[in-house]
């Protein structure tokens, strides 16, 4: 593999790790608002559990996408930088 095709790589994975992280929030966010309209309504025994269980998810998406991604993002756009300089393209 040459180094222009390690540079079409990460531009292609810059893309699909772009729309993964955007539909990863899109579809978090419906869930929030669904589990939100739902969590004061439902009082039975398994929803202590299901609370529980909602508050680790919540917990590991939210330190992804508001941290983790955006770490992602800008590691990957340094990476492309660097390699375009070195391919002689800025």
């Amino acid at each position: 593999m040459s180094m222009d095709d390690v540079m079409v790589s990460l531009k292609t994975f810059e893309r699909q790790l772009d729309t993964l992280t955007s539909t990863m929030q899109s579809s978090v966010n419906a869930l929030e608002a669904e589990h939100n309209r739902v969590s004061a309504l439902w009082r039975d025994s398994f929803s202590k559990e299901y609370q529980s269980r909602w508050s680790a998810f919540d917990k590991h998406m939210s330190a992804y996408l508001k941290r983790d991604a955006p770490k992602y993002k800008s590691y990957l756009a340094l990476k492309i930088r660097q390699l375009s300089r070195y391919l002689g393209h800025g």
